[in-house]
């Protein structure tokens, strides 16, 4: 019975079969409701989609990662909706399946949500994963549902991609949010209040970060004991953002630190990094932690003395990303790995920089790829990782083209211990997707044998 009752379950959820087709009669089922549980989480799981990725090979993976499984999730839609609507029984065991994850992308969809959500109450228990894109607008849709959420408090996950200023979601002394998970663009006032009371909290990325109140405001106390992963994208360097960074974050209790990413142009950077030296493993900068380095003449004094520092991931700005001095305040020699991510599309960059007189953007890439070919500044490199749009290798400006042929040739004939490869985020099962450098880049711009359309398709940006 058990045979049939499987072989029968695959064609319709999986090969997505009419759902009239399905007729399961409650004398039929001999499995207990525990073992269905389990097979119909297995017919609607999406790798990652409540949990971190452990160990990611590159950050192109790591920032992929969102957009990979907003992707697996619409794929998989469809097939939560048809098991709910199988039976009452599979409904009762599977409806948490459909609310756990919200990717929410427009208001009607966000209304949507409110809506069902409002209509039977357990289902804000499952909700697990919030994610609002940047198409939402609507301020009052997104506080009545953190109104909602704030009843039950069991979301783990909380991305908000918008410009409205919004933060719903209300921890208070006494209640605590399980959050592990916060992704915010533009955080408000209020959000840098309640950060410590998300004391679950292992990932905080916040972008676009902009401090409305006093520079000498003062900030609250922060232990968060799970936190390893940090990003901070800051649109201005005031005192107010120089202070929150270089003042504040030192002060935090967070010993689990290991990957810690800054965005900061022309704001020095390197009391904030400094002060979590000691767990920090993947350091993510946008040039030398003490910028404006152009007013540097000679080399700096080593500051910054991490002792489990393995991976660099170089975030090249053209126009304001400045690497000449940046082993002159982080050491390199233990650095494993440099990953090298451009900001902006490689043809666009060029085009902008003759307009707009960045004369000096190809002499700053050249200064990272001096660092990087020198093995008595990076001793114990053993890979760099490049991110380059598929793209952008057809159509790259011919000057570019000659630097980045410079240093391949440079690289293998110098140092062929070190692999180079391109990295493009995860394949359909969840592994990373790479290739290597040389044979990638010469089959695009030398004109050798194609790539796999699949490959030139995945590359497309999301």
């Amino acid at each position: 019975m058990v045979r049939v009752l499987l072989t029968f379950f695959t064609p319709c959820c999986l090969l997505k079969c009419p759902v009239e087709r399905v007729h399961i009669h409650s004398g039929d089922i001999r499995l207990p409701s525990e073992l269905w549980g389990d097979i119909l989480l297995k017919a609607t799981y999406i790798p990652y989609e409540l949990e971190e990725c452990p160990s990611p090979g590159s950050f192109t993976v790591y920032h992929n990662l969102h957009h990979w499984i907003y992707r697996k999730w619409k794929e998989g839609l469809p097939i939560r909706r048809n098991i709910v609507l199988v039976s009452r029984f599979w409904r009762d065991i599977s409806e948490r399946f459909l609310y756990q994850t919200a990717f929410i992308a427009s208001v009607h969809a966000l209304q949507s949500l409110i809506s069902a959500l409002r209509a039977s109450r357990r289902r804000v228990c499952w909700v697990k994963h919030v994610s609002i894109r940047r198409s939402i607008s609507s301020l009052a849709s997104n506080q009545q549902l953190g109104d909602i959420l704030n009843e039950r408090n069991n979301i783990c996950i909380y991305q908000d991609d918008t410009m409205c200023f919004s933060f719903p979601l209300s921890p208070t002394p006494t209640n605590y949010l399980p959050l592990r998970c916060i992704t915010l663009r533009s955080p408000i006032e209020r959000f840098w209040s309640a950060l410590p009371l998300f004391v679950n909290l292992e990932v905080l990325k916040l972008s676009n970060i902009i401090i409305d109140h006093a520079a000498d405001a003062a900030f609250p106390p922060v232990s968060l004991p799970n936190l390893h992963f940090v990003e901070f994208r800051f649109f201005s360097s005031a005192v107010a953002e120089y202070n929150l960074f270089n003042v504040w974050v030192p002060t935090w209790k967070a010993p689990k630190i290991k990957t810690f990413i800054v965005d900061a142009d022309n704001m020095v950077t390197l009391p904030g990094i400094e002060a979590h030296s000691a767990t920090i493993a993947n350091l993510g900068l946008t040039g030398s932690p003490l910028q404006p380095s152009s007013s540097l003449n000679s080399p700096l004094p080593m500051k910054f003395q991490p002792t489990s520092l393995r991976r660099i991931i170089a975030f090249h700005h053209f126009g304001t990303s400045s690497w000449r001095h940046l082993d002159g305040c982080i050491p390199l020699h233990g650095v494993r790995e440099i990953e090298l991510r451009f900001e902006q599309s490689l043809t666009a960059a060029v085009v902008m920089a003759n307009e707009y007189g960045w004369g000096s953007n190809l002499q700053d890439l050249c200064d990272l790829f001096a660092i990087i070919c020198d093995s008595t500044r990076t001793s114990s490199l053993s890979q760099v990782v490049v991110s380059i749009w598929h793209g952008d290798m057809e159509r790259i400006d011919k000057t570019v083209r000659h630097k980045f042929d410079g240093w391949i040739e440079k690289m293998e004939r110098t140092r062929p211990d070190v692999r180079l490869k391109l990295s493009f985020g995860l394949d359909d099962n969840g592994n990373e997707w790479a290739y290597d450098l040389c044979s990638v880049y010469r089959s695009a711009i030398l004109g050798s044998p194609a790539l796999p359309t699949s490959f030139i398709s995945f590359c497309e940006p999301p």
